[in-house]
């Protein structure tokens, strides 16, 4: 897959999925992902998540709900890890960003044996 980078808002997006699925084990609904992320409109979060698809970052199961999968491409190894302090300095970031590098927070849950949803 071609390395593509992230916008800071798309990163996000991407990192808020990420936390949701670790902590409740299901993805999000739109609305969820709209209220926890401050989108102001349903459609704006629709579109967040077809560029993360685009891009390969994400997969969604057509007419499901909670049909966002995370690709495994975009974590390389056990360790995954969230480019938190990037994205909060105005970074842009790509899927090799999230190779297990301890910089963020969720570097913690993966070293505890916590894991994500996969496609």
């Amino acid at each position: 897959m071609k390395a593509m980078n992230l916008t800071v808002r798309q990163s996000e997006v991407l990192g808020y999925i990420k936390r949701y699925i670790e902590t409740n084990n299901v993805s999000p609904f739109i609305r969820e992902i709209q209220e926890g992320c401050g989108i102001n409109s349903y459609k704006a979060a629709v579109d967040k998540l077809l560029i993360l698809e685009k891009k390969g970052f994400i997969k969604r199961e057509l007419n499901k709900h909670r049909g966002i999968k995370i690709s495994p491409s975009t974590f390389s190894g056990k360790k995954p890890g969230y480019a938190q302090g990037d994205a909060e300095q105005g970074r842009s970031i790509s899927p090799s960003t999230f190779s297990g590098k301890k910089s963020g927070y969720a570097q913690g849950d993966a070293e505890q044996g916590r894991s994500i949803s996969t496609f």
